[in-house]
């Protein structure tokens, strides 16, 4: 999927490196933001991965209200917004071994962008972007990711701070 994204008041001094997203930022200041269908590898881990991420959107119900930076937090409530999807799976892959970082960015759907936080395992193969709040394994390319950052509350007040500054009036078109 290309998403023409316009109205970014300042660009981050560096994207996340990722292998299926790609960024140009033009003279104009309009990104062509690219995104490729992940192929994850095949095999146990993807299995396990795929279960504990659905686990995890059949555990928490949907709710943009609850923001629960910690894992026991959202398990307590029983719902949250992305981000206690996103920190609960990613409690959950490391405590089995799995390398987990999380993302943040935007998701573009009904022609929008919307805040968005979702989750990268790394398997075999490489890094798979994995959507707990969508039980999404891998992530659609629907997913624009704009930092990759770990799980502590620091580091998690630090990047939606930095991560979305400018993007106030950023809005998205696809282009295919």
């Amino acid at each position: 999927m290309r998403l023409r994204i316009h109205d970014v008041a300042g660009v981050p001094a560096r994207l996340p490196d990722l292998a299926a997203q790609h960024v140009l930022v033009g003279a104009t200041g309009d990104w062509d933001v690219d995104v490729d269908v992940t192929h994850a590898p095949r095999g146990a881990d993807l299995t396990e991965v795929r279960e504990l991420t659905h686990h995890v959107a059949q555990s928490l119900g949907d709710d943009l209200g609850v923001t629960a930076l910690a894992p026991d937090e959202a398990l307590a409530a029983g719902r949250g917004d992305c981000t206690a999807h996103a920190v609960v799976l990613a409690a959950d892959l490391a405590s089995r071994g799995y390398p987990a970082r999380l993302v943040t960015g935007y998701l573009y759907a009904g022609g929008a962008l919307r805040r968005h936080r979702w989750v990268l395992v790394q398997l075999s193969g490489g890094w798979v972007a994995v959507d707990p709040m969508l039980d999404e394994v891998p992530a659609s390319p629907a997913h624009v990711a704009l930092a990759v950052h770990g799980a502590s509350l620091d580091e998690l007040a630090f990047v939606d701070d930095v991560a979305f500054s400018g993007w106030a009036h950023a809005r998205a078109e696809r282009v295919r």
